[in-house]
């Protein structure tokens, strides 16, 4: 009867003007990774025990409870309902440095100018300078959303796969049940750099490319 009735229930910028920009982007795009979580405090309407851990036992009915604020669980529970929202991708921001900057000797690696700009100064926003730097210490500007700077990632082969002629390059029958699908293979990180290139990389990781 609880399921039936739960189911139906409905600082002063220098004067001089910017100099043209000819940083390169700095960083490639890579996938984000998307934070969804349940949220511990949901319960269905008529009854608190009907967490997001009872509707996991029946998703397919379970995921239209409601709250008694009328919130579904599709809504409260997504990691369970699997309706989590996809994350915008992340874009290759520059670098480039302001007109004094550059003929002070300073780049956007400067936190004494980052600090103090970035998106706090008008003449700074409406060139976008320090891009990327801007971004990483919290302070980017409107809409941006850049990607983190790649990083050199190894390829080491399993023990397996060293005794029986294989490496990471060759074997893509094998990583697409491995890499982070598999415990043991998350906690050595093998093939790493393989890994994130077919899709499947580690926690964390943002391998280059090259």
């Amino acid at each position: 009867f609880i399921n039936r009735c739960e189911e139906g229930s409905t600082p002063v910028p220098p004067s001089m003007p910017p100099a043209p920009s000819t940083a390169a982007p700095v960083i490639a795009p890579t996938p984000t990774t998307n934070l969804c979580e349940d949220d511990p405090t949901w319960a269905g309407k008529f009854n608190a025990d009907h967490t997001c851990s009872y509707v996991e036992i029946d998703t397919n009915t379970r995921c239209n409870f409601e709250n008694s604020d009328g919130v579904k669980a599709s809504e409260g529970c997504p990691a369970t309902c699997g309706t989590c929202s996809t994350p915008p991708s992340c874009i290759a921001c520059s670098d480039q440095s302001t007109p004094w900057m550059i003929d002070n000797g300073y780049d956007c690696s400067a936190p004494s100018l980052t600090a103090k700009n970035c998106n706090l100064s008008i003449f700074w926003v409406n060139n976008k300078y320090c891009q990327a730097s801007c971004f990483h210490a919290g302070k980017g500007y409107e809409g941006d959303n850049c990607c983190s700077p790649c990083e050199q990632c190894t390829d080491e082969e399993t023990p397996w796969m060293i005794s029986n002629g294989h490496d990471c390059t060759n074997t893509d029958w094998l990583l697409s049940t491995k890499c982070n699908l598999e415990d043991y293979w998350k906690s050595n990180v093998f093939c790493r750099h393989s890994c994130f290139a077919k899709g499947l990389g580690y926690d964390g990781d943002n391998c280059c490319s090259d």
